[in-house]
């Protein structure tokens, strides 16, 4: 009995003799969710680390808040849904942007904020944002957005992107119903905003979006995989910070009621984006323009763009390489190089360049074009080496000095073949050397046509950045400038 006494002794010793019981937090419903009271209640006890498991349903609720460090997984793409509500926010109401989001990710500095395998329906502003300093994990979520932007990730130290399908309303077939006065509100705007963050992008698809296919501001982006199709203005943009996008397929970028001009994608503001085997096709614009902004692309492949493939312009590092690359059935131009240095064009096909007719200048003018390089001003630090031009209407390639002097000819080991009225190699505006085409193999119609020509070609002009979408507002005032536009 005296033993029995002892034992209880320290046992009461140990617990604190006379203290109040330790109370354990209630750690929440457990196992799989579908009752919206239950996963609320599991988030808010939820601690970094914790997992929220939710359930092979539909589970409509209001703004899903997933603390930092926390995960919350479903049972996959189609099993489990999120069902956000219409948010509707007034003309130039100030709303912060984790109010009007189906799902809101908090970041911090302890664990990884993560949604798998779920699908989120939002008719809200944002379908799913993440913010703050810290890691980020989405992986096999689709995002149905009628309204809004589908996601968004702001700040994040380093987001792991994988599987993700962005889906918004918008078809090749609807797209002229956006009629020109459209926002945030009426319809799905942009599938993927990156401001100031750190992803990893893999195997990500975006459709249906009316302003942008993906947004990348000011970030630091390695895509591999996945295809963007059938947005509206512009496919894919990178505004500064550094890009690397590795076998991306940008197709099918559609033109608006609005007649904004319409690219496949946008490389500007200072960034330094590389891309290896990245397809663009199908733009109702230019595929791709580099304007202040510099990078590699190897084995690119741009076909059946309408304004151009490749429009380079105000860039100090450009090269374009690789045996792969080709840039076929375009209209009007393959590659445009204007006002830029250090330019490498190596090893490319281009061919099959169609005459069209563009606006040109400020009076309602119109040019006419369908050339296979266009090479505007100064050469002295411009290769052009290795190169293969058949079948471009116009001709297959046209130096303007610009009233320069062609010193050292930047061509090496170009082959080039033409049919009809096609002109084979032009350098024209400057003082150009006998010799300058020395390395230049001509066949068909260019021997003869080349030997007679005796005029000059009409030349492009370097595209105003106002043309291009601006991106001032979110630098500005970040991702609030997203949530309504201001009258």
């Amino acid at each position: 009995m005296r033993d029995s006494w002892c034992w209880v002794c320290l046992l009461l010793l140990f617990v604190g003799c006379g203290d109040p019981p330790i109370v354990l937090p209630d750690a929440g419903p457990t196992g799989p969710l579908c009752e919206p009271e239950d996963v609320i209640a599991a988030l808010a006890a939820a601690r970094s680390g914790d997992t929220v498991e939710l359930g092979a349903c539909r589970i409509e609720m209001t703004s899903m808040q997933v603390p930092p460090g926390v995960a919350v997984e479903g049972q996959g793409v189609g099993v489990t849904f999120i069902v956000a509500p219409n948010m509707i926010v007034a003309p130039n109401m100030i709303v912060a942007p984790n109010m009007v989001s189906g799902v809101h990710l908090s970041l911090g500095p302890d664990g990884t904020t993560a949604l798998r395998d779920v699908t989120v329906e939002s008719p809200s502003v944002f379908g799913v944002y993440a913010e703050g300093a810290g890691d980020l994990a989405l992986e096999r979520v689709a995002v149905q957005s009628t309204t809004g932007i589908a996601l968004a990730v702001d700040g994040a130290t380093s987001a792991a992107l994988s599987e993700l399908t962005l889906g918004g309303p918008v078809t090749e077939a609807n797209a002229s119903a956006l009629g020109t006065d459209f926002d945030s509100t009426t319809t799905a705007t942009i599938g993927m905003v990156l401001l100031g963050a750190t992803a990893t992008v893999t195997d990500v698809e975006i459709h249906g979006f009316a302003r942008h296919g993906a947004l990348l501001v000011e970030s630091e982006t390695s895509w591999s995989g996945g295809r963007v199709y059938e947005n509206v203005s512009n496919g894919v943009m990178v505004s500064g910070g550094t890009a690397d996008l590795a076998t991306v397929a940008i197709e099918s970028t559609l033109q608006s009621l609005t007649l904004a001009p319409t690219y496949g994608a946008i490389f500007s503001a200072s960034a330094a984006v590389t891309s290896r085997a990245l397809e663009i096709r199908d733009a109702a614009g230019i595929g791709v323009v580099v304007a202040d902004a510099t990078g590699t692309h190897t084995d690119l492949i741009a076909e059946r763009n309408v304004t151009a493939a490749v429009w380079v312009q105000s860039s100090t590092d450009f090269a374009l390489e690789g045996t792969a690359t080709r840039l076929s059935d375009n209209q009007f131009a393959g590659l445009v190089v204007a006002d830029s240095t250090n330019v490498r064009v190596t090893g490319a096909t281009i061919e099959g360049t169609r005459e069209a007719p563009r606006p040109y200048g400020d009076r309602g003018g119109s040019i006419r074009v369908g050339d296979g390089i266009q090479l505007l001003g100064a050469t002295e630090s411009t290769t052009l080496s290795n190169l293969t031009l058949r079948g471009n209407e116009r001709v297959g390639m046209l130096l303007d000095l610009a009233g320069a002097t062609l010193a050292t000819s930047p061509v090496a080991d170009v082959s080039v073949d033409g049919a009809g009225t096609a002109l084979g190699a032009i350098a024209q505006n400057g003082t150009v050397p006998a010799d300058w085409d020395a390395t230049i193999t001509r066949t068909g119609a260019t021997v003869a046509n080349d030997a007679a020509f005796a005029g000059a070609l009409s030349v492009v002009e370097i595209r105003v950045s106002a043309e291009f979408p601006s991106v001032a507002e979110l630098m500005a005032d970040g991702l609030a400038s997203l949530v309504v536009p201001r009258t």
